[in-house]
């Protein structure tokens, strides 16, 4: 939708569609081609037939759809795990890249680990206890978590998740309860909420941000899941980077502060 250059938006999840980021980022069509698209086995896109999904072959991925719809040198925008798979891209594919921006999100699986240990230990002892007894029990099955491990989870990740709103909103709640299980489990894990153990496990980009050339958008809420520690070091690592942190926002933080989001991409797409 819109005019201008292409902007591919990579969702996040991972395993989610790109429904939830629609309302917010489609007002970019002001200044951009908004492309929107959903990745494989997620949302109304296909399951593969290899099973795959490394990082490698969804980065491929974004490719294909590019080709594809003959877009030329794209901007793109990833949110959340969608931010990951942007960097990702970047690095192979440096030459369909006009810009970059990554809100919310960090370079490394180790980092995630971190921080989702933080997140952990600050959780109520109520919350700790239901997550310990379900992540004793083993590898989780089945197509989603049991609804009371799953509860506690949103309870511990609610102060980072959100910090003005009291809750997801529909499109956010509604993404969140259509997640394709058996993508989040391959690259996420399949022990629980708190500890990444699938394909984000290894994955760590850290010492190739340099080699990042295109201009850069870092965006973070300051109570996000990832910390502003992470997105400042990314910023002295990528040369022509900024980092913008969104003061009254978690990790939603084009929900919570929607005019300043974009009012900063708007700006950074226009730039010379």
């Amino acid at each position: 939708m819109g005019r201008g250059e292409p902007l591919l938006v990579l969702h996040g999840g991972p395993a989610l569609s790109h429904a939830y980021l629609f309302s917010g980022l489609s007002p970019l069509a002001d200044v951009a081609k908004v492309v929107f698209f959903d990745q494989r086995g997620c949302g109304r896109s296909s399951k593969p037939a290899d099973g795959r999904y490394d990082m490698a072959t969804m980065a491929a991925d974004v490719e294909g759809v590019r080709r594809s719809l003959h877009l030329g040198p794209v901007n793109v925008l990833g949110f959340s795990f969608g931010g990951m798979l942007a960097q990702e891209y970047a690095l192979r594919y440096p030459e369909s890249l006009r810009r970059l921006i990554v809100a919310g999100a960090g370079p490394s699986g180790a980092d995630i680990n971190r921080r989702l240990h933080e997140v952990r230990a600050a959780a109520p002892a109520s919350v700790r206890a239901v997550v310990d007894r379900f992540e004793a029990m083993g590898p989780f099955t089945g197509d989603a978590y049991p609804p009371e491990y799953a509860a506690a989870a949103d309870e511990a990740y609610r102060p980072y998740s959100f910090h003005r709103l009291p809750a997801p909103p529909p499109e956010v709640a509604g993404a969140l309860a259509q997640i394709a299980f058996d993508v989040y489990k391959v690259v996420w894990g399949d022990r629980g909420e708190f500890e990444v153990t699938g394909v984000l496990r290894d994955w760590d980009r850290r010492a190739d941000l340099p080699r990042i050339r295109v201009p850069a958008l870092i965006l973070l809420g300051r109570y996000d899941l990832t910390s502003v520690d992470t997105a400042r070091e990314m910023g002295r690592r990528i040369p022509r980077s900024r980092v913008v942190v969104f003061e009254d926002s978690g990790h939603f933080m084009y929900l919570e502060e929607p005019e300043k989001f974009l009012a900063e991409v708007r700006a950074f797409l226009r730039a010379p």
